[in-house]
């Protein structure tokens, strides 16, 4: 085990992921029933086709996916279990968690996400890539080229970022997007 020797004088004021404020919000019990590894702050879909369960999430694949929520942080996930894999594997990997690990969803509320595009505070909205390479990844406008699901009526962006950099982002996936 190494161990930390220099410390910053200035850590970041947050990471993707993390609640961004003590008020209300909704987070459901997901499972991660995707093949590869969700990283936080990523937004989930209700898996959309031979789903055991309505707690069944993956990454966004197409545009007529249902989007979930937005994967949040917690201290619970645990190294040494995983559902998936018996005990033996893990919940977390160096992407986040891995597949079959449960999932807190934030479903309505205020978290910290990267905008992939960048973000002006109030007047941006949310729209949310499936394209390969970028599944989950959050932005303010759509990507174009049909790699982008709408979600404009259910997340905007509070706080003004630069392309790649954290904001905050209010959002209500139980509204009808």
């Amino acid at each position: 085990m190494s161990i930390q020797t220099s410390f910053s004088d200035f850590p970041a004021v947050a990471f993707a992921g993390l609640l961004a404020d003590g008020d209300d919000h909704r987070i459901y019990p997901m499972v991660n029933r995707d093949s590869a590894s969700m990283p936080w702050g990523a937004a989930v879909a209700f898996k959309p086709s031979a789903a055991t369960s309505d707690q069944d999430a993956t990454l966004p694949a197409n545009s007529s996916d249902i989007v979930a929520g937005i994967l949040v942080m917690s201290q619970a996930y645990d190294r040494t279990y995983s559902l998936a894999g018996g005990g033996t594997g893990g919940e977390l990997d160096s992407t986040g968690l891995v597949a079959g690990a449960m999932l807190n969803i934030l479903r309505e509320g205020v978290v910290w996400a990267t905008c992939e595009d960048g973000c002006t505070a109030g007047s941006s909205r949310l729209w949310v890539r499936y394209d390969v390479g970028h599944k989950g990844v959050c932005r303010a406008s759509d990507a174009g080229g049909s790699s982008s699901i709408d979600c404009t009526k259910q997340g905007q962006w509070l706080t003004t970022a630069t392309a790649g950099n954290l904001a905050k982002l209010a959002v209500n996936f139980l509204a009808k997007p």
